[in-house]
């Protein structure tokens, strides 16, 4: 997968979580702005960043990819910064069959339960990954 596809995939990924209520994406007030990718604020004091993590390299054949994305949530309220990634969890683990505009999402499941990271500066850090077995639409095959 090449860093142009997977940044846009974590993109849609952040369109899909503003579409399920987990936090806004792309606000008309850049304030308003919950959700992120690739860099996390650090005065923000509550909400999700999603990176790309290790993945496997994409299948040679079939032009399917295996995609892992990080899901990082910050919040001074452990109940809260828990509760975003438990939102994340039930709305992709297990999840098949599935469309953004670019990509056919044919499973995604995490590959293990919410952990936690940390305290810091005030805020609980937890993370979850996510694995997307996914094709890009845009690829001849």
């Amino acid at each position: 997968m090449t860093v142009m596809a997977s940044k846009r995939l974590i993109k849609e990924i952040a369109e899909l979580c503003e579409n399920f209520q987990i936090g806004i994406y792309m606000p008309t007030n850049p304030a308003n702005r919950t959700i992120y990718t690739g860099l996390m604020p650090d005065d923000l004091n509550e909400g999700l960043l999603i990176v790309e993590s290790i993945s496997p390299p994409p299948h040679t054949y079939v032009d399917t990819e295996y995609t892992v994305l990080d899901f990082w949530s910050r919040s001074p309220s452990t109940e809260r910064g828990h509760a975003l990634l438990e939102m994340v969890y039930n709305n992709f683990h297990r999840r098949y069959g599935y469309q953004t505009l670019n990509w056919n999402i044919s499973f995604s499941h995490a590959l293990g339960g919410i952990v936690d990271i940390d305290r810091q500066e005030g805020s609980k850090l937890f993370r979850l990954s996510v694995q997307f077995i996914c094709r890009n639409l845009n690829n001849l095959s």
